[in-house]
């Protein structure tokens, strides 16, 4: 496993922060609807970024110890050269519309 940069780093951590922002009250019953509002800067993409990482799962995400964690990824190994890379994807994985996730996506 990888440890991460400071560009990554602060990528991750204003994801976290964008999702503590948005978890509201700890008690409270979730709802429908509603507006999400970012208070990140723009430049260079970093809103969309956060905002996908908050929405999203990917097959890694860095732990808070810097190391890279399977998330829709249960394991990945890769050929020698380190050209290609083989992931295991987590089962039962759905997407919105009820289909299932597979390598192709």
């Amino acid at each position: 496993m990888t440890r991460i940069d400071r560009r990554a780093l602060f990528t991750s951590g204003a994801a976290a922060a964008l999702l503590a922002a948005a978890g509201g009250a700890v008690n409270a019953s979730p709802k429908a609807g509603g507006a999400l509002r970012l208070a990140v800067p723009r430049d260079g993409g970093l809103l969309e970024q956060a905002a996908r990482y908050a929405v999203y799962d990917t097959l890694t995400e860095i732990a808070p110890d810097g190391l890279l964690r399977g998330e829709l990824a249960t394991g990945w190994h890769s050929t020698p050269d380190a050209k290609t890379w083989t992931f295991d994807l987590r089962a039962g994985v759905d997407f919105h519309d009820g289909s299932l996730l597979t390598a192709e996506d």
